[in-house]
């Protein structure tokens, strides 16, 4: 499985949602679950035991990977209503403008 190496680094007090943590080096798939588990950042199974679609690894992905493999408390602070909280949105910089935008 191809791998991309991230460096996350959370300020403005995020880093409290994060064990008070400002800097997390992490290795995400290349390749993701199709839209259907968007919601969620762990990979399922279909029914007949194939393998679901998959799709690049964007922004959306590593916004529910780090809610689920990182955050620590205060979930309403980083997501909300299944898409990202306005405060945290302020302080997110990736240098593109799009949440689809592919990582890698």
């Amino acid at each position: 499985m191809s791998t991309i190496s991230l460096k996350i680094e959370f300020g403005g007090g995020l880093e409290l949602l994060f064990s008070n943590q400002r800097s997390h080096r992490i290795d995400l798939p290349t390749l993701v679950p199709s839209p259907a588990s968007a919601s969620s950042a762990t990979l399922s199974w279909s029914a007949d035991g194939s393998e679901p679609p998959k799709k690049p690894a964007d922004v959306t992905y590593l916004l529910f990977w780090l809610r689920d493999n990182l955050l620590k408390e205060r979930e309403e602070l980083f997501i909300e209503n299944g898409t990202v909280s306005v405060d945290f949105a302020s302080g997110f910089d990736c240098g593109e403008t799009e949440a689809e935008t592919k990582l890698g």
